[in-house]
């Protein structure tokens, strides 16, 4: 009988993103401030992968190491205009995290063609340490996306 239980490792690219609102009330006739913040990480996942014949589900721990950090901001102005500003902060910038330490839970289903597999699944995702330190209060990121891929 074939095993079902695999051992996976890989390399990623992972963003991701915190917004914040900050209300001013016309204070130096600007009304309301919206941010998002984007950090980018390279990860390298380690887990397994476990199959229920074409449906699977995959348990990972991963290491992730910071590559850049964006910030998009909006400022509505009391008059009714508005600015857009893009940022590239530093790495550092605001004690962002040099590291971060990501759980990932992924299942869906491998559907075989000829020569290869298409994956199509959901997988969430949870940090294990926050983005930063005292200037990020937004605690550990975590969110779910879809997956889709060809395995040769």
């Amino acid at each position: 009988m074939a095993t079902d239980l695999y051992l996976t490792a890989g390399v990623g690219f992972f963003t991701t993103r915190e917004f914040s609102s900050l209300d001013l009330d016309g204070q130096l006739e600007i009304d309301k401030i919206d941010s998002d913040k984007f950090h980018s990480y390279i990860v390298a996942p380690v887990g397994i992968k476990y199959y229920m014949g074409s449906f699977f589900i995959s348990p990972e721990m991963g290491i992730g190491w910071n590559t850049g950090n964006r910030t998009k901001s909006h400022f509505y102005y009391s008059d009714g205009s508005q600015i857009e500003n893009i940022s590239d902060d530093d790495i550092n910038l605001h004690d962002v995290n040099e590291m971060t330490y990501p759980l990932f839970l992924s299942f869906g289903n491998e559907i075989k063609m000829k020569n290869c597999c298409v994956m199509l699944g959901v997988k969430g995702y949870y940090s294990l340490n926050p983005i930063g330190n005292e200037y990020y209060n937004s605690g550990h990121y975590y969110g779910f996306g879809v997956i889709g891929g060809v395995k040769f």
